[in-house]
């Protein structure tokens, strides 16, 4: 069975964290949509991403994963795609089309099961809406949650 590797953020304060609910790394602006060749066991979607909060903002800072079109070649001639090959850039994109709760696990969470507090920070058009707020998850509650704002493309 193919997990999903998780996207990492940067926070203000502190180191870089896993973040526990799929963002779109494509947006409207995307000058293209990949395919991408699912990495076995870790990585069903087939890309990785990180991303920044910084100032309220939310913004893409890296993307990539191996292109499944067998003849796309990026400018290196690797089929490895880059933030610059979705958005003409690799400088961190401001992401004004994500809207939905970041789900952010704190460090007492129980890896194996899922358990513990989360830092939930609430995202509307790339901002940060709300105050981030701390809230306990039982494995069920967390397995629905995931489900539901997961984003696949």
């Amino acid at each position: 069975m193919t997990a999903q590797a998780p996207d990492w953020i940067e926070l203000p304060e502190g180191p870089m964290r896993p973040l526990h609910c799929l963002l779109d790394i494509f947006g409207p602006r995307a000058l293209k949509r990949f395919t991408f060749e699912p990495y076995p066991a870790i990585n069903y979607r087939g890309y990785t991403a990180r991303w920044r909060l910084e100032d309220g903002r939310l913004f893409l800072k890296s993307a990539g994963g191996r292109v499944a079109d067998p003849k796309w070649r990026n400018a290196e001639g690797t089929r490895q795609c880059a933030l610059s090959d979705i958005h003409g850039t690799s400088e961190p994109v401001f992401a004004d089309w994500i809207t939905q709760d970041l789900l952010i696990p704190e460090p007492d969470r129980l890896w194996e099961t899922q358990v513990g507090t989360y830092l939930r920070i609430r995202v509307v058009n790339g901002k940060a809406a709300a105050e981030p707020a701390l809230f306990e998850v039982e494995a069920s509650d967390l397995a629905k949650e995931l489900f539901r704002r997961r984003v696949v493309p």
